[in-house]
């Protein structure tokens, strides 16, 4: 089976997450919220329900110290203006994204507004900037990074794995696109 997932992490708590997002992504309006999805039945059933032309929905959860903003779209986790415009505010900003139909898997590192660690796999095509995190030792990513190495980084910084990430409480945001 494919994964089709995008997130940025912080450790933070969901509110801090969820206000510096909106802070710095002017171009969304709130059209409708959530505060109590209990599973990813109730996740998928909400998101199909509000994700329109125009809007976007995203979910936000806790993972131990870590506040998740989920992105199934990869609207915001490859945007790394916006990642660092958050690290500014919430210190290290992770973001992964993974597309295993179109073959790629991303992971961002930002910490005070500057890109510490990029690993980019891009149908085959390794790209990476900065120097390698702690969290990397013992991930091979000398000619690859895709879902065995991605799911290993995500262990390295003790979140979930992606059976077990969303946790209830799950916030839902459903957020109009303005420049649309």
């Amino acid at each position: 089976m494919g994964m089709h997932l995008g997130f940025i992490t912080s450790q933070c708590s969901t509110e801090e997450l969820r206000e510096t997002f909106l802070r710095y992504s002017k171009h969304y309006s709130v059209k409708s919220t959530t505060h109590d999805l209990a599973d990813a039945y109730e996740l998928n059933h909400w998101m199909q329900k509000h994700e329109k032309f125009n809007t976007n929905v995203f979910f936000i959860f806790d993972d131990g110290p870590y506040a998740i903003l989920m992105d199934f779209r990869h609207i915001v986790t490859c945007d790394e203006k916006l990642l660092a415009k958050l690290s500014l505010k919430l210190g290290t900003v992770l973001s992964f994204a993974i597309e295993t139909a179109g073959g790629c898997a991303y992971f961002w590192c930002f910490k005070d507004g500057v890109l510490k660690r990029y690993i980019g796999n891009t149908d085959g095509v390794l790209e990476k900037k900065g120097r390698a995190l702690k969290q990397e030792k013992g991930i091979d990513t000398t000619n690859n990074y895709y879902m065995q190495e991605t799911e290993e980084l995500w262990a390295a910084f003790e979140l979930a794995p992606y059976e077990r990430m969303a946790r209830p409480p799950m916030e839902g945001l459903c957020l109009i696109d303005k420049r649309v």
